[in-house]
């Protein structure tokens, strides 16, 4: 077997090498399945997946407009459409006669729901790895893109998110999947049928999470060096705008496929718009810094390790060095997507995602070349030393994946406080879930009733308060406590309202230690470390069960 490399040579691939990718996909699938049901059933574990799942089985009996644009719709629709299979395989048995029967159905049993999500993410993320080993062998060589599939595989950031049922990371898999027919391209800018199939990736890119519509300034680029190169050749000129052309329009109408209403009802979309670039720019709750610098001194450095962190910017130098044009192809989406995600104050480290696996890329070419040095002139030896560098340079992202799959597959503490608060309270207790950990879920107006009965704290009065706003003396108040000040810091009212009438019944404690604020992704409602898990347990925050005194 042969491929062609950027220069023209030709690199042999050995016959005992040929296990090396369905090893890479194996152990790509094994850390990002490994752990899927965490913090299941409580709907909060991962935050934005009870809104998917909501929205989704909504789709099936209230309308199909989700009439909610803080994201596009391919995915809701994507979920929705499992989930109407779901219930009529349940209606051929007898156990659903009506749409709205999903919903009651994922109240009571969410973990079914959730999951439909997480597995997207994680299939996802594993075809991304083999997205990247694909898109590195057509633009450089083999070698080369194993090493970053390896990288992909094993990169924190990447694998973390893979568990979670959001949109980040199937984005990511489409915005990869369409760099290669726009690699195709790039190598051969006259073939209309590759730019047509890199616009419908990029429109339903685009359509998974806004952010996959940058892929635009890759095909632009692509137009641009090929109009360059074709000189005085205009039949060559008017192929490549044509190409361009067929992209765009393929792009938009792949778009507006995954997301409708977007065009049918163009108001709400463009306040959605409005709502997002707004949140971009002010910030979520607590000011950590402008994406720039947060992303280059946090995200990255934590997300991927440091040493694939630097190898990934000396890659970049490389490969400029030894392809500016597929230096430009590989770098233009990354470096223009960073520019955007990171000129805000809302900085989310699931924002790099899409970036991740161009910087595994990049960090490919860097550990290739230097290998490459150290074997010298006996070539014979670049692979070993390839494989020792690789390694070398992954360890810390090796290291904290498997910290993270192993922590998560312990029982969350909102489980654990929910399984001991059901032993003990009775039907008609009234229950304050004072840091909103979705501990219980409010059921929809038809269907069964709540067994239990929640209320509210409200600090104006202060006084504790049913859904209905009428006064109630709620018999167990639940707090939690964490680094992250934005979600668990109770305000002094409860504090001195708990004080006077209740005593503390129980603490269920996530860590042997305590945790600096610095290595949690602040912004996000998410009770796990992102960069030191030596202290951590299990999942969740600590919680402190208040019982009503008297009782």
């Amino acid at each position: 077997m042969a491929v062609p490399a950027d220069d023209g040579l030709i690199v042999r691939t050995p016959r005992s090498s040929r296990w090396l990718l369905p090893a890479i996909i194996a152990l790509a699938a094994f850390v990002r399945f490994w752990g899927l049901t965490f913090g299941l059933p409580n709907t909060d574990a991962r935050p934005d997946e009870w809104t998917l799942v909501t929205i989704s089985s909504g789709l099936l009996f209230v309308s199909v407009n989700p009439r909610f644009f803080h994201w596009p719709s391919l995915e809701l629709y994507v979920v929705a459409f499992l989930y109407r299979l779901a219930w009529q395989i349940q209606h051929w048995r007898g156990l659903f006669q009506h749409k709205y029967e999903i919903a009651i159905a994922a109240v009571m049993h969410p973990a079914a729901f959730l999951l439909v999500p997480r597995v997207i993410g994680a299939a996802t993320g594993v075809l991304t790895v083999w997205f990247v080993y694909r898109l590195t062998r057509t633009l450089i060589d083999r070698r080369t893109g194993l090493v970053a599939a390896f990288f992909l595989a094993i990169a924190f950031l990447h694998v973390r998110d893979s568990h979670f049922g959001v949109t980040d990371v199937p984005m990511t898999c489409l915005a990869v999947a369409a760099m290669l027919p726009l690699a195709r391209a790039f190598t051969n800018p006259g073939r209309t049928r590759d730019w047509r199939w890199a616009g419908i990736l990029t429109g339903l890119a685009a359509s998974t999470k806004y952010g996959g519509g940058l892929l635009v300034v890759v095909a632009l680029s692509i137009a641009v060096i090929a109009i360059v190169d074709a000189r005085g050749d205009q039949a060559a000129r008017r192929a490549t705008l044509l190409g361009l052309g067929v992209f765009l329009v393929a792009a938009l109408l792949a778009f507006i496929a995954g997301t409708p209403f977007a065009v049918i009802d163009m108001p709400h979309f463009i306040e959605g718009l409005r709502f997002d670039q707004s949140h971009l720019m002010l910030g979520h709750g607590i000011t950590l810094g402008r994406g720039w610098l947060y992303h280059a001194l946090f995200t990255l450095r934590y997300g991927l390790g440091m040493p694939l962190a630097i190898a990934a910017v000396a890659g970049i130098v490389l490969l400029a060095r030894q392809s500016v044009r597929t230096a430009i192809v590989i770098g233009v989406f990354p470096v223009v997507y960073y520019a955007v995600t990171g000129r805000g104050y809302t900085v989310f480290v699931r924002y790099l995602i899409p970036i991740v696996p161009f910087l595994c890329i990049t960090a490919a070419v860097a550990v290739v070349q230097i290998g490459q040095i150290f074997a010298g002139r006996r070539p014979s030896r670049a692979a070993a030393w390839i494989s020792v560098i690789a390694l070398c340079v992954a360890a810390p992202s090796i290291r904290t994946v498997v910290a993270f799959d192993r922590i998560i597959r312990q029982t969350d503490t909102r489980v654990l406080a929910v399984q001991w608060l059901d032993a003990r309270r009775q039907p008609n207790d009234w229950i304050v879930d004072a840091s909103f950990l979705e501990l219980y879920r409010e059921y929809p107006g038809f269907g069964p009733e709540a067994p239990f009965r929640l209320a509210r704290f409200d600090p104006s009065g202060p006084a504790f308060l049913s859904k209905a706003g009428a006064p109630v003396t709620p018999e167990w108040v639940v707090l939690a406590r964490s680094p992250l000040v934005v979600y668990t810091s109770p305000p002094e009212e409860l504090l001195g309202a708990l004080k006077r009438g209740y005593v503390l019944a129980e603490t269920f404690v996530p860590t042997s230690a305590s945790e600096p604020a610095e290595i949690f992704d602040q912004q996000d409602k998410f009770f796990l470390p992102y960069a030191d898990f030596t202290a951590r347990i299990r999942p969740g925050p600590e919680i402190q069960i208040y019982r009503r005194r008297g009782i």
